[in-house]
């Protein structure tokens, strides 16, 4: 997941200078690139990431952790994918090839996004599945801060060499070599659960007691995986997708799983972590210590989110998102009154924020922040652990997929409508309608978001064939 972080966040740090840098690279690292880019071409390069995880989630995540396992699929897969966008972007000599590489390292978020939760959380014990499956999301959050200060030191005065976003949006490289490296060295145990589904007994047994299961969830992790293998279920990916929609249970799973993936995104927030700089730029502040406020509000929501990884368990899934959500319209809502304020100052209704420094600015940059760290307690890491625990066994892969697909499409149309609506609609109401979101997202959350604090996974799918 910090690949994941690294890849998504290194835009934000590289948009200034696609928008305004020298056509430039290292010595034999590829042709000069023409810059600046327009704002046609600056949306793409920003949607080909999401774009990439979406169809990633959707086709080949799947299949990848059905017959490589959840180990194989990060590693042989989503690593592979990283190290191959990057190269693509570092060496990128037109637009059409970076925004080619942004898609194959999207490919990588897309197969990491949909495994990793699900990966973390079959191999974690039912009082402590929240907890993990939390920290996912803020190892992601961990790699966008990383891929801010990477930025900052390629975009301090006096040092800013032309080919400085080249080394940003390739540096998501480093961590999947590096989980390469660890994964020579170690031996990361896999999925208990899909060891146990393929029959892999022994192999099963001996991973729950390296990860600390009792001895009662280990023999209910047996008994209906043996359940499953006699029946033939599991077995295949693409009838186990049929069989999702089959069942009322399962259909109720997806649809308060995907809901709150795709209003996770709708809310806005790839919005804020992708032209962070650029928003605070407007404020009236250099572009590094643009870089810098962005990384601070970074550190500041892994914070938060190191709580939350804390307090999920004990406090329920329902309660973190729904305060959380409260949390980012209050924030949404700075930053709407801060755009309409200033407008109406300068009599025009098209810049992202206040700029110099003024009431409005100061009114954004607060709205930036308490966005920033409610998403963090609420619909940053609760989609991730709700799509990790709401579905059953045999149906997990898939619906974890699905989930992850809904929201990377979703992120996809958001951030490249995200100009689009800036020249047409103007910032204030661009703001509101994310802030309408959020007040969606509240009511879907409190009616249709069971809580499944201290339940184990087997008990998801008891039940299942209610109402067919």
């Amino acid at each position: 997941m910090f690949a994941f972080g690294a890849a998504t966040g290194s835009v934000a740090g590289a948009i200034p200078h696609l928008q305004r840098g020298a056509a430039a690279a290292p010595p034999g690292l590829g042709p000069a690139f023409p810059l600046p880019l327009d704002a046609s071409a600056i949306s793409a390069v920003v949607a080909a990431t999401p774009a990439g995880a979406f169809f990633a989630s959707a086709c080949i995540a799947p299949l990848a952790s059905d017959r490589l396992g959840r180990r194989g699929a990060l590693l042989l897969v989503a690593s592979t994918a990283y190290v191959l966008g990057a190269i693509a972007m570092a060496l990128a000599g037109a637009a059409p090839v970076l925004v080619a590489g942004r898609f194959v390292a999207g490919v990588g978020v897309g197969v990491t996004t949909s495994v990793a939760a699900s990966f973390v959380a079959e191999c974690a014990p039912a009082s402590a599945r929240g907890r993990y499956a939390s920290l996912a999301p803020l190892a992601g959050t961990a790699g966008i801060l990383a891929s801010y200060v990477l930025s900052l030191a390629l975009s301090a005065p006096g040092f800013e060499p032309a080919w400085g976003w080249r080394v940003m949006l390739a540096s998501c490289a480093a961590p999947a070599v590096v989980a390469w490296a660890h994964a020579l060295v170690s031996d990361l145990p896999e999925s208990p659960r899909w060891l146990a589904e393929r029959g892999t007994t022994p192999s099963a047994a001996r991973s729950m007691r390296r990860l600390g299961f009792d001895r009662d969830e280990a023999e209910g992790v047996l008994s209906e995986a043996a359940s499953r293998v006699e029946e033939g279920r599991g077995r295949f990916v693409f009838p186990r997708l049929r069989y999702l929609l089959s069942r009322p249970a399962h259909r109720r799973a997806i649809v308060a799983s995907a809901s709150l993936a795709a209003l996770q995104q709708l809310c806005g927030i790839n919005v804020v972590v992708y032209f962070a700089p650029t928003i605070l730029r407007r404020l009236g502040f250099s572009p590094a210590a643009a870089i810098l406020y962005a990384a601070c509000v970074g550190a500041v929501q892994i914070a938060c989110g190191s709580l939350v990884s804390r307090v999920i368990d004990r406090v329920g899934r329902r309660v973190v998102s729904l305060r959380g959500i409260v949390g980012m319209a209050f924030g949404l809502a700075c930053l709407s009154a801060s755009a309409a304020w200033d407008a109406r100052a300068n009599d025009t209704a098209v810049s992202v924020v206040a700029a110099g420094g003024s009431a409005p600015s100061w009114l954004a940059l607060v709205g930036i922040f308490a966005y920033r760290v409610s998403f963090s307690c609420s619909l940053g890491p609760v989609p991730y652990v709700v799509a990790a625990g709401v579905f059953a066994n045999e149906v997990r892969a898939e619906g974890a997929s699905v989930s992850a697909a809904v929201n990377w499409g979703a992120n996809a149309v958001v951030t490249g409508s995200f100009l689009w609506m800036l020249e047409r609609v103007g910032a204030a109401r661009t703001w509101g309608a994310y802030l309408g979101a959020c007040a969606l997202a509240y009511v879907v959350v409190d009616r249709t978001l069971e809580e499944t604090k201290g339940k184990t996974l087997e008990s998801r799918g008891e039940g299942e064939g209610e109402g067919d």
